[in-house]
Order: structure tokens, then C-alpha cells, then sequence
């Protein structure tokens, strides 16, 4: 189609010039300025099921070279041209004071302003055959004085059926005052502004209709950590105070307002009071509050409050002025109301004030506003929220209310609801402590059922309220809880506190208290000349025999399958010990972690018995703090059934987690056999025949490793920057262990050298966020750069294909890498994965 321009007038209010000269706006809020124009038109569509926002930022290179462009892409229903003149148009007029976040609106100019000189929209609908082009090129408009820019009517851009693209570019030189506010932005880090988005548009993204991207990572909403609506406390006045308080769509206030210039209409007039408008056309207005209050399940000294969101996003996080602190109606002296018991906190809430004004660069309400001070007083109150204050007695908010319930934490239990936890030799339960508390978070954040839901969390909260009836002690070889002060295990018989029957013949240790032996009936009450047991084969012998009868053994020889016995001729072997070792357990949460000790005895390991045989064993396990295994290699077990030692070793520690974990012996998938083959997996891959492959996997790797080094650049610095904590950790750590000194990792990031001392899953960080670094001849030979098209997801649809296919291929050899090869097919799958990704590497 041939293209057609038409000039559209943007001229601001004058009042406007001087607001977007002066407000400020932190970086990371000028992003949310963009998303909130495609947010407003995706909402005012009404049906925004599969509606997807992409955001790219430029890296600092490209900032510093001043080539960067920022790009917020959706695919929205798109605006007319009408709608771009309008929209492009920095106006804030009472008449739109309720309408959306601000379609391009002060906020949008601010934004756009501070991020750079030149800000491209391009726009189209499904119903038209052409695109909308605007490019608003801020140093020519203040130049030109008249404000009037074209408007282009383009082809639609392959693959933009609908929807907006807004381009920011050319940040500011060194000379403005906004120099440098691009670079802060992309300072802030792709972790930390994931974090950040998710946290503001925490109730947009909930409800799955919009994905909200930043390159190829989605944005995952916040959510508050609060007790379930069906909690609640008992208070002596107010009766049931449930933990949660929900309202939907609550009308605050009503009143009508002219149509035509805003102006509000009082009981009794039937037109605008403004003389030069007089207009009989009217609007009913309603301020409507949703959202809720409620109660965390934890205190914190400052995460509690009030998040307060106008159309989408949070405007407001973690609000407590406006809600725990009031003035005194008398005196104008200001009362703090909570917490003044505690140093901690734990109402929380979302409430949508989508009525209510903000300042032109959102970042706070306009609380001098007549619709701020309704909202407030029907939340909270107009008295304080002390019961003993003028005016409580009359005060039902919500606030108010959970308040009473909840003001501060008596203790563990039902009464606070709290949670706590008995310790032995204590007469009440105590509270949980902070790491206690972050355990339970970490669970929560993870999603794990129980603890996602409060379920779990709310058995602390019971048994706070149930006395033990004694206190338990922990067996060392079932390592099941028996009550204090029994002397031997309920569950497996082992004697707690015991003695040795006294007649030889028997020679059974029995509990400490027993009269007669339970097994022999034999009285225990010692002669004064006492048979002596042998310690290797058990036997009882009497006082004179110098030898043991059964074995023949000296009296006093130390028993040689003990641990003293075993370490005079045995020594500890590395290769095969693990620690720390843990597994995935049937339940799916990790085993507790534990060393386990390997040594390789030199002569057989000879187990005696009473009965006179003995019998040579392939392995013998001790338990103590740590789990010593000691192997005999000569063992048929070995040399004849060609069973290999780290197979030994693992079943062994395999029985031992089965019999600590006995509490999941109903699930199918607990069992010897499955822990066994986790442990030869995890730690002992060579076994499973899988040394080529691992070999062929880590030497991909390195070569990616290298030539990434190389094409890194002068981006090495952003790279690193972008990269989650836990990678950073694992750079630092590697790098220690190379055997530099901290000192050099600046030079070691800035130069991209750091590549070299990622782990597998970083280097498939670094190809999530930089792909452009791993084509083209960087890594691999394969043309990615020219093929950039536009398509209604806010993609290159054949770039995206070219990153869905490597990034898999590049995940499987991670995955194999890491984990090992269990089996033929498995071994197939990571060759296959290794070649192509190997055969693509440029020279």
C-alpha cells in the first residue's frame, strides 16, 4: 500500500510543561509507565484472555554507546489515529480524572521523556489494512515550538494484526538533566525487576489472562502470605474476628458530576453550576472500594501493610500511615496505633482505589483528595484504632476490626493465633523463632501443598495448644521417638538403658530395671564372681575360661566388626565417600544431609556367632553422627558377582535413609532399591557406563564456554549483572577455587571472563537473556540477527524458533550433564543433544 501522513497536534497544557520538567520518577517506574498504556488498552477491550506484554531493554554497552532502544510490545486491540492524537497529547484534565492508568497520558511523557530523545509508536487494529507510525523526536519538537508531528499510515509490519509497539531511543548525552537514567534502568538487573513487576502488577498477573514478559522471562506475581478466610480468633466483645475481611466492588460514596466539564453537582440542582458550561447531561458517580485486609501468618518489623493498586498496579506497597497512624481530633497531636505492643506487624492487604487520584508521575495518591479521605475513613475508621480513645466505641471498619483480633501475639496457640512449638523441660510452648518462620517461608514461595495453603502451618498454630504428655527421646537405630524415660525403643526393642543377663548360657543385654531376664526367666541379682562376655562373638563365659568357648578368642580381644576393630586395618576411601549426601524422597522434599564415610578393610570382615559358625560379610555399617561403611573388596560379593563397591555403598546408605525415612514406607515409591539408584546416579555416575557421555557433554560446554568469553565483549559487565544470585555465588565460589583472589573479579566480569567459570544452567541464563551472543558465528553458525520480524506476540517468529530449538537442545545437555545417564535411551537422548549442538560450534 502507499503510505499517507497526517500532522496531529500534541500540544500539552502549559501547565503540563512545567510538571515534565520537574517530577521526578524512579527508573524502574518509567517501565511501568509503558506496560500501564498497553495494560489500559488490553482492559478497556474487555476480553484480554491471551494477551501478552514483552518488554526488551537494551544492555549498558548499548546504552553507553548510545544505540540502545527500549521496546514495550503488546498485542492489545491497537488505537485509531484519532486515539494516537489524543492519547500522545499530555493533558490531565478533571474529566478523565477516573479513567484508566493514562493511555500515553503525563505519566507516558515523563517516562518517555527521562528515558531518551526519540520515542517511536507504532499501532494498528484488526480491522484495518495499515499500522500507525509516530515518532516524537523531543529536542526538534522544543526547537519548533508548535508541537505538530506526523502521523503515518505504514503496512502493517508482518505479523502485527493488532496491537502497539512503543520503541524509547537515543538516550540523553552527558549535557541533560536526565543523563544517565537509561543506565540506572538497565543497572537495576533482570532478577530485581522481575521481582519488581511481579510486586506491582501482583493482582493483574494473577488472573492469568495477561503474561507479562521481560525477554523470554515471565513475570511471576507476588503473593501475601496470609491466613486462610476460614481462620479466626475469639475476642471477649466482638466475638469471631475472622483473619481475612473481603469486599468486592464496596460503594464508599455517591454523586453526580457534570458530563461535560466534571464539575460536581450538588442534592437539588439539576445542571453544572459552571457558569460558562451550564450543561444538563450528568454522570452518577460512584468511588467503589475492592480488595481485602487480613493477617499474615507471621510478624515482621516491616513487611506489613497495605498495598494500595489503582487500575492494575500497585501505586502504593505496604502502606501504613494512611492506616496505623492517626491525629488526634483534639489537640492535632499525631497517634501512632500499631504496632505499639510488639516491634512486629502483620496486617496486610490489597485494596483497588481505582477512583482515587495520583500524582502525574504515580507515585503516591493524592491524599488531600476528598475520594483519598473517604477511602481511608470507611477502611479504618475515624477514630483510632486504641478501643480506649474517643470515638473507638463507635468504630466497625475493617481495620478497625482485625485490630481488636489481632493487635499483638500473647503467645503461641488459638487464642493469638500463633505458632509455636513445646521443648523438653519446658512448662508452656514457645514461640517460633525467625529461622523456624523462614523455613515455613521458603515452603510457602516454593508452593508446596501444606504450606502454599495454611494447612501445615496451622498445626503449629493447635499443637501450641496441646501439651505433650511427656516428653520423647529418639532411638539410634530405628531413630523413632519413644516416651522419656523408657528404657528401651517401643518400635524396634533396642534397650535404651540396659545390663547383661547374668547367666552365661543367656548373655542377652536386657532393660536396666528388669528383676528377671524376659528371655532366660534367669534372677539377676549378681554373684560375686561374674562370667565375662566375649566382644566378638557374643558368648558368655564363665570366670575361669582365659579363651572364649565358642570362638576361641582371648578374653578381653576387641571385638573386630566394631569400630575400634575395624579402623586397625582398614583405610578411608575418597573416591567413594559422599558428603555431604542427600536425596529427592518419595514425598518429593529433600533427606536431611549426611556423610557417609567409605573404608576398605585389608582381611576379611568375619562375623561370629553363639551358635559357634561365623560367616564372612561383604560390607558392615556403623551409625553415629556420621555412617561409616567399611567394604572387604576380596568378597565374592565383588570379585565373583561382579557387583561394583559404589553399588555397595549406595545400597547400603540407601538402607539406612529407608529405615529413617519409615514414615513414607506406604508410598510405593519408597523403597531400597529407588534410593539406591538416586545415589548411584547422583554420585556415582561412572558406574551406570555413563564416563563418554558425561565427558562428551563437559566438553561441549567448554567450547561454548570459550567462544562466549570471546563474544562476550565489552558486555561482560551487564551479563554478569543479569545473572540470578545463587549464579553469582557459584562465579565467586569457582573462582576462589581456581585460585584467584577476590580482588581480581571485577576485571574477571567486566572482561566476560567469568564465562569460564559457569556451571552449566548459567551459561542457559545467560542464552535466556542474551541470545544474540550465541549466534551468528559467536558460538554457533548460525545466522539469527537479520531475521527480525515483528509478530502479534511481541517476537521475531523466526528467531524465537531458532532459540525454542537451541535452548531446548542446550537444557537436555545440562540436564544430563548434571544429573547422569541411567539408561541406554537416556545416553541416546544427551549424545544426540551434544552432536548438534557440537556440530553447529564455529571454527
Amino acid at each position: 500500500m502507499s503510505t499517507s501522513q497526517t500532522e496531529i497536534t500534541i500540544t500539552p497544557d502549559p501547565q503540563i510543561l512545567q510538571v515534565l520538567s520537574y517530577l521526578e520518577m524512579k527508573p524502574q517506574d518509567s517501565i511501568c509507565e509503558l506496560i500501564d498504556n498497553s495494560l489500559d488498552a488490553m482492559q478497556a477491550s474487555g476480553d484480554n484472555s491471551g494477551s501478552v506484554i514483552s518488554v526488551d531493554l537494551p544492555t549498558r554497552k548499548e546504552v553507553e554507546e548510545g544505540n540502545a532502544v527500549i521496546r514495550v510490545r503488546d498485542n492489545g486491540p491497537g488505537m485509531t489515529l484519532a486515539q494516537v492524537e489524543d492519547a500522545l497529547r499530555a493533558g490531565y484534565s478533571s474529566k478523565h480524572r477516573y479513567g484508566s492508568l493514562g493511555l500515553f497520558g503525563v505519566g507516558f511523557n515523563i517516562a518517555t521523556g527521562k528515558l531518551g530523545r526519540t520515542t517511536t509508536l507504532v499501532t494498528a487494529r484488526a480491522d484495518d489494512d495499515f499500522a500507525v507510525k509516530v515518532e516524537l523526536d523531543l529536542v526538534n519538537l522544543r526547537k519548533s515550538g508548535n508541537f505538530k508531528v506526523l502521523a503515518t499510515k505504514i503496512e502493517k509490519p508482518k505479523g502485527l494484526s493488532h496491537g502497539t509497539l512503543a520503541e524509547v531511543s537515543q538516550p540523553w548525552a552527558a549535557n541533560n538533566q536526565n543523563a544517565g537514567f537509561m543506565l540506572k534502568l538497565v543497572s537495576i538487573g533482570r532478577p530485581k525487576l522481575l521481582d519488581h513487576l511481579g510486586r506491582i502488577y501482583a493482582t493483574t498477573l494473577r488472573s492469568k489472562k495477561i503474561k507479562l514478559l521481560i525477554a523470554d522471562s515471565q513475570v511471576t506475581p507476588f503473593e501475601h502470605c496470609i491466613w486462610d478466610d476460614s481462620r479466626y480468633v475469639e475476642h471477649a466483645k466482638w466475638g469471631k474476628i475472622y483473619a481475612v475481611h473481603r469486599f468486592h466492588e464496596r460503594v464508599v460514596y455517591s454523586y453526580r458530576r457534570c458530563a461535560e466539564c466534571g464539575c460536581i453537582i450538588t442534592e437539588g440542582e439539576d445542571r453544572c453550576p459552571d457558569v460558562n458550561c451550564r450543561s444538563v447531561s450528568t454522570v452518577t458517580q460512584q468511588e467503589r472500594i475492592s480488595g481485602w485486609v487480613g493477617i499474615q501468618r507471621y510478624g515482621d518489623s516491616s513487611h506489613y501493610g497495605i498495598d494500595l493498586i489503582r487500575n492494575g498496579r500497585a501505586i502504593r506497597l505496604l502502606e501504613k500511615a494512611a492506616f496505623f497512624d492517626f491525629e488526634d481530633p483534639i489537640n492535632g497531636d499525631p497517634i501512632h496505633d500499631y504496632p505499639i505492643d510488639q516491634n512486629e506487624g502483620r496486617i496486610v492487604g490489597e485494596l483497588h482505589f481505582d477512583h482515587v487520584p495520583v500524582d502525574p508521575a504515580k507515585q503516591n495518591f493524592e491524599r488531600s483528595s476528598p475520594e483519598w479521605r473517604r477511602a481511608i475513613e470507611y477502611l479504618r475508621g475515624s477514630s483510632s484504632l486504641q478501643p480506649e480513645r474517643p470515638g473507638a466505641d463507635a468504630n466497625r471498619s475493617p481495620v478497625f476490626m482485625l485490630y481488636q483480633g489481632y493487635r499483638k501475639v500473647r503467645g503461641p496457640g488459638r487464642r493469638s493465633m500463633a505458632m509455636g512449638k513445646w521443648e523438653p523441660g519446658r512448662t508452656e510452648a514457645r514461640l517460633l523463632s525467625r529461622d523456624d518462620t523462614d523455613a515455613l517461608k521458603r515452603r510457602f514461595d516454593a508452593r508446596e501443598p501444606g504450606f502454599y495453603d495454611d494447612s501445615e502451618w496451622w498445626k503449629l498454630v493447635e499443637l501450641a495448644d496441646q501439651k505433650p504428655v511427656a516428653g520423647l527421646i529418639k532411638c539410634g537405630e530405628c531413630h523413632l521417638e519413644s516416651p522419656e524415660g523408657s528404657e528401651e525403643c517401643l518400635h524396634c526393642g533396642e534397650i535404651f538403658e540396659g545390663k547383661l543377663c547374668i547367666n552365661g548360657d543367656c548373655g542377652i543385654t536386657i532393660p536396666k530395671s528388669a528383676i528377671n531376664c524376659p528371655h532366660c526367666a534367669s534372677n539377676q541379682v549378681p554373684e560375686v564372681r561374674s562370667p565375662w562376655l566375649c566382644e566378638v562373638c557374643g558368648q558368655t563365659n564363665s570366670a575361669d575360661n582365659v579363651k572364649c568357648t565358642n570362638c576361641e578368642h582371648p578374653r578381653g580381644s576387641i571385638n573386630p566388626l566394631s569400630r575400634d576393630g575395624l579402623h586397625a586395618y582398614s583405610e578411608q576411601d575418597d573416591s567413594l565417600s559422599i558428603t555431604p549426601l542427600t536425596v529427592t524422597l518419595a514425598s518429593g522434599a529433600e533427606s536431611s544431609p549426611i556423610s557417609v564415610k567409605v573404608f576398605i578393610v585389608d582381611r576379611q570382615l568375619i562375623k561370629y556367632d553363639r551358635s559357634g559358625s561365623s560367616r564372612s560379610l561383604p560390607s558392615v555399617r556403623i551409625i553415629d553422627s556420621d555412617i561409616e561403611i567399611y567394604i572387604d573388596p576380596s568378597h565374592p560379593l565383588f570379585e565373583k558377582s561382579e557387583v561394583a563397591l559404589d553399588e555397595q555403598v549406595s545400597f547400603e546408605a540407601a538402607g539406612y535413609l529407608y529405615t529413617y525415612y519409615q514414615s513414607l514406607a506406604s508410598n510405593p515409591e519408597h523403597s531400597i532399591s529407588n534410593l539406591a539408584s538416586q545415589i548411584l546416579s547422583k554420585f556415582y555416575r561412572n558406574s551406570l557406563g555413563s564416563s563418554d557421555v558425561e565427558n562428551e557433554l563437559g566438553e561441549l560446554f567448554n567450547s561454548v564456554r570459550q567462544k562466549l568469553s570471546v563474544s562476550i565483549g565489552n558486555e561482560g559487565a551487564d551479563v554478569y549483572l543479569n545473572l540470578s544470585k545463587d549464579e553469582q555465588t557459584s562465579i565467586v565460589s569457582e573462582i576462589v577455587k581456581a585460585g584467584h583472589d577476590l580482588a581480581e573479579l571485577p576485571k574477571i566480569r567486566d572482561s566476560g571472563n567469568f564465562v569460564l567459570f559457569l556451571r552449566a544452567q548459567g551459561l542457559i541464563e545467560v542464552f535466556k537473556i542474551y541470545p544474540k551472543l550465541f549466534f551468528d558465528g559467536n558460538v554457533w553458525d548460525i545466522t539469527y540477527a537479520n531475521f527480525r520480524e515483528f509478530s502479534s506476540d511481541g517476537d521475531g517468529a523466526i528467531q524465537a524458533q531458532i532459540r525454542r530449538e537451541y535452548g531446548s537442545l542446550l537444557e537436555i545437555a545440562a540436564v544430563y550433564l548434571e544429573k547422569g545417564v541411567r539408561d541406554s535411551h537416556e545416553s541416546a537422548i544427551a549424545k544426540a543433544a551434544s552432536r548438534l549442538l557440537s556440530a553447529k560450534i564455529g571454527t
